[in-house]
């Protein structure tokens, strides 16, 4: 008996432990999803005059942001894709805590309606309301959409869709922005 099980277990082995070898030489292997940070291409500049309020009153103007990497949010709670991907937005704020990246997560909704979803979840990311027009570097036809510009303001890096930031991918793209 043991003669007749014994090669299928082995073909079984062989082709689990291929299997694992291929899985994870696939997955190293597996590119970036965001560009070269030493190649950026240039999207457009968001005005230094630019700004956007915060939760309790303060005004923030890009110009104020100058010298930090910006990752800009546009969301709103009656959002689907929007609530779906702010936890990783919020685990990849908590993890850059300390560098120069400055968040920006905007709604246009009423500020009573984004304080209380902000609440509601335990949301320690900066969260704004749109105060005036977007420049047109930041339009978009749906949300959510995710715009990083570099330390000038330059926009170099546009997402429409729900994503999980939460990745080491995103973290390490946001740090090596020059």
């Amino acid at each position: 008996m043991w003669d007749r099980i014994l090669p299928v277990v082995l073909i079984v082995a062989v082709f689990f432990a291929a299997g694992v070898f291929l899985f994870m030489f696939m997955w190293k292997s597996v590119p970036s999803e965001f560009p070269d940070p030493d190649q950026l291409k240039v999207l457009g500049t968001i005005p230094a005059n630019w700004s956007v309020t915060s939760l309790d009153g303060k005004e923030v103007s890009a110009g104020d942001l100058r010298g930090k990497v910006l990752f800009i949010n546009r969301w709103a709670t009656w959002c689907p894709p929007c609530m779906a991907e702010m936890p990783s937005i919020q685990a990849l704020y908590t993890s850059l805590v300390g560098a120069n990246v400055a968040f920006l997560l905007i709604s246009e909704e009423k500020p009573s309606k984004v304080q209380q979803m902000a609440t509601k979840e335990g949301w320690t990311m900066p969260i704004y309301l749109a105060t005036e027009g977007f420049p047109p570097v930041l339009e978009t036809q749906g949300i959510p959409a995710t715009f990083i510009a570099d330390r000038k303001g330059r926009v170099v890096y546009r997402m429409v869709g729900g994503k999980d930031w939460n990745t080491d991918d995103a973290r390490g793209f946001l740090q090596k922005i020059p």
